[in-house]
């Protein structure tokens, strides 16, 4: 399957020796690689993808010489085609509300691909169902006015369509979730590293959760929430989601419904949250 590899950092920082182990894992996931990277925060990230095994170029060798603040990374195994171009290879990038947004996935999502079709802000140029989530993200975050709100309302929406683990980053945070396999992660010394398996030691590797949502500043994390209760990826059943809003704790209660329908996602629904984790209001405030 892909691989993923990000980091946020308080500083900027070298990654050499786990870039170097993470795309040594390429032999695996041969059809492409890419990153995003934030060598400052002053403009977009210097984004490379090549639809080649990243163990075999000479591109991805020189991304692990660099240091940087903020990185999306993957390597990609292909089940969608075309598999040797660039327009399936990850990250996915977007300039929205005066930021650059780099999307990586691993997994599959069943039916992202008919909503992408109505995007109004992102049109995918891949074929990739990875592609069509980035593009509702995209068209979500331009939407509203809290982005937090949108990433995880969207999120939500697509949680139990299908294998989702993502990296998303504008530089400043990295976000994560993963549903399956959770993704993994370690806090050390100001720098958050995210990847699908640990690098390096072991030594200090956290598993993510499934189902939440986890947001890294400047190489802390300062939030993560359940944002789909029924943690790991279900097979293919179609359910009517109910949200119970409490102001305290953003709870949600998911009900299957009597036709099995799964009804077009209302926004309304998350217009009073109050998102609030590690110093609550300011930690939205960071994030909004």
């Amino acid at each position: 399957m892909c691989q993923l590899f990000g980091f946020s950092s308080q500083k900027p920082v070298g990654f050499r020796k786990e870039w170097n182990e993470f795309i040594g894992r390429s032999n695996d996931n041969p059809h492409a690689w890419g990153a995003s990277l934030w060598p400052d925060l002053d403009a977009g990230p210097m984004t490379v993808r090549e639809p080649r095994q990243a163990n075999r170029s000479y591109a991805a060798s020189m991304i692990g010489k660099l240091k940087g603040y903020a990185l999306v990374g993957h390597i990609r195994y292909g089940t969608v085609k075309p598999l040797a171009s660039v327009v399936n290879a990850h990250p996915f990038t977007a300039f929205i509300k005066g930021e650059d947004w780099s999307l990586a996935h691993n997994g599959f999502l069943r039916d992202v691909d008919n909503d992408a079709e109505f995007s109004m802000v992102y049109v995918p140029n891949g074929t990739t169902d990875s592609e069509a989530f980035f593009a509702c993200l995209v068209d979500a975050i331009a939407a509203h006015n809290r982005k937090l709100t949108a990433i995880l309302a969207t999120t939500k929406k697509y949680a139990r369509s299908g294998k989702l683990n993502f990296l998303l980053s504008n530089g400043k945070e990295l976000y994560w979730f993963s549903n399956h396999d959770g993704l993994w992660f370690k806090e050390n010394a100001g720098v958050v590293a995210v990847a699908t398996k640990p690098l390096g030691d072991s030594q200090g590797w956290v598993q993510s959760k499934p189902g939440t949502m986890y947001v890294a500043v400047k190489g802390e994390i300062v939030f993560d929430h359940a944002v789909e209760k029924s943690a790991t990826y279900m097979p293919k059943k179609h359910y009517k989601t109910r949200v119970i809003m409490h102001s305290t704790n953003m709870d949600f209660e998911i009900t299957p419904s009597e036709d099995m329908l799964q009804p077009a996602f209302d926004w309304g629904d998350f217009k009073e949250w109050v998102e609030e984790k590690k110093g609550g209001v300011v930690v939205a405030k960071k994030l909004s």
